[in-house]
């Protein structure tokens, strides 16, 4: 095998002697870098098909080794990107949150109240993230009124309710 490499790439360094000056040269060369007297390699046609066996060679296992180090980096780090973008997300969040829910927020406290199969009778917003509701329960006989308190991101964090008598 290793043989076989070092003829398909040349490792093996021939050298010739020059005809003008008697030195020992590469056999590469087509001049003699001493007395620039052709060599004996003056005039023979390259044997492109064998350096373009090695460029091939040289250039598909180079692509081979670099696409599969991209694939095995792009597939692991987009996992990591995306846990990590979740988890910033998340801490920017509650950073950014550090005061009470605003009116804009009287939707998802709406929305809550719908699911809990409770008919609303009343609603308004009282300032500072509260929500004032005034509701009847299909199960309790009476009438409520309920105080709910939201954080910026209309998270609902206390909610208080009475009975109107």
């Amino acid at each position: 095998m290793l043989e076989a490499l070092k003829r398909l790439f040349d490792l093996e360094k021939k050298t010739i002697e020059c005809n003008q000056c008697q030195s020992m040269i590469d056999s590469t060369y087509v001049f003699c870098p001493k007395c620039q007297h052709p060599t004996e390699n003056y005039g023979k046609p390259i044997d492109y098909k064998k350096k373009f066996s090695q460029l091939l060679i040289i250039y598909g296992g180079m692509f081979i080794v670099v696409s599969s180090f991209y694939y095995m980096s792009s597939n692991l780090g987009l996992k990591i990107y995306k846990i990590e973008k979740v988890k910033n997300e998340q801490q920017n969040a509650t950073y950014q949150c550090a005061g009470f829910g605003t009116e804009s927020c009287i939707d998802k406290v709406r929305l809550n109240f719908e699911n809990t199969n409770k008919t609303i009778l009343g609603e308004e917003y009282l300032g500072n993230g509260q929500f004032g509701f005034t509701f009847i329960d299909r199960n309790h006989p009476g009438a409520f009124t309920a105080k709910i308190n939201t954080d910026c991101n209309c998270t609902i964090t206390n909610v208080q309710v009475s009975i109107i008598r």
